[in-house]
């Protein structure tokens, strides 16, 4: 029997503290140490046989490992809101994973396979798009083999072409339809995901684009003085609890789906320790909704929209 007295310890030394931001920032790296473990066990000396599920959540878990290490450098660099961005693709790769797990192990491979290639071939397609017309534009000359650039072009479009008709042949087996890939919306359906999904792409996506909630989020002020400043640090403290707590929980939940196809190499010496952990992060943020996707603050300015947010 694992003894977890230190981490109970731990635990309650920080909750008698009452600082919540040590809390998380701690919570989320006792949580990643764990998931440190585990990628290290999936992820290094792999053999190789080619594109696979097996393969494919490998690479997920991983990059969602160093998804929680990334939001943790910048929680304690100060850019909280820039880890805003990265919630959207781990929950967008947590939906993909589930997908992936749902499909028979040969469609599932044959679905990934020609979806990688696609993806190639249109990154190649782009790429020759791009640096042909702004090496026009700025006058840069080149090396030579301008005459090939509509043979490759061509070339590419096929292949375009090609990976796409495989996949809108595979979707016609598997559900998705006449079109190549499924998208994530479709597969969030398909796995019982859509919360997930919504409110993690109206709490996330702001931060991927161009977003008024976000920008307006950036304004801060006294309308009493008329005065006001415009920068992303000053939602730093919501941005820094948002981005611990629900990249802890999307990371915990990336890898309770991957570790089903790995179960030996999970570190089941630390499985207590890891809900532990996990409930301190995640149950007190659901039984509060909190942080949520809008705050008080915010709906200050909703109600008078020609004066800036006054900071609590």
């Amino acid at each position: 029997m694992v003894d977890n007295s230190e981490v109970i310890e731990e635990l309650t030394e920080l909750a008698d503290a009452g600082d919540a931001d040590r809390l998380l920032e701690t919570g989320s790296r006792r949580l990643l140490a764990i998931f440190d473990t585990f990628t290290l066990r999936i992820c290094e000396r792999v053999v190789f046989r080619g594109v696979s599920k097996d393969l494919v959540l490998r690479c997920i878990a991983r990059k969602n490992q160093e998804a929680l290490e990334g939001i943790l450098s910048l929680v304690s660099a100060g850019h909280a809101y820039v880890a805003m961005a990265v919630l959207r693709p781990m929950c967008e790769e947590l939906i993909f994973a589930r997908y992936i797990r749902s499909l028979p192990a040969d469609s599932a491979d044959k679905y990934l396979l020609n979806k990688a290639l696609l993806e190639l071939f249109q990154g190649l397609q782009a790429q020759a798009g791009f640096f042909p017309e702004i090496r026009r534009e700025l006058g840069i000359e080149t090396d030579g083999g301008t005459s090939q650039e509509g043979a490759r072009r061509e070339d590419l479009r096929l292949g375009v072409l090609s990976h796409k008709e495989k996949l809108k042949e595979l979707g016609g087996k598997l559900g998705w339809g006449n079109k190549p890939c499924p998208d994530i919306k479709y597969m969030a359906r398909i796995t019982r995901s859509l919360q997930e999904y919504e409110f993690f792409y109206h709490a996330a996506s702001g931060a991927v684009h161009a977003s008024m909630h976000h920008l307006m989020r950036m304004v801060w002020g006294d309308p009493a003085r008329g005065e006001f400043s415009i920068t992303s640090r000053n939602f730093e403290s919501f941005h820094r609890k948002f981005v611990l707590i629900y990249g802890s929980w999307l990371c915990s939940q990336v890898m309770d789906e991957v570790r089903h196809e790995f179960p030996r190499e999970w570190p089941k010496e630390r499985e207590a320790e890891y809900g532990l952990w996990l409930a301190a992060m995640v149950v007190p943020a659901l039984r509060q909704s909190f942080p949520p996707i809008v705050t008080s603050q915010e709906l200050r300015w909703k109600d008078s929209p020609h004066a800036p947010i006054v900071q609590p």
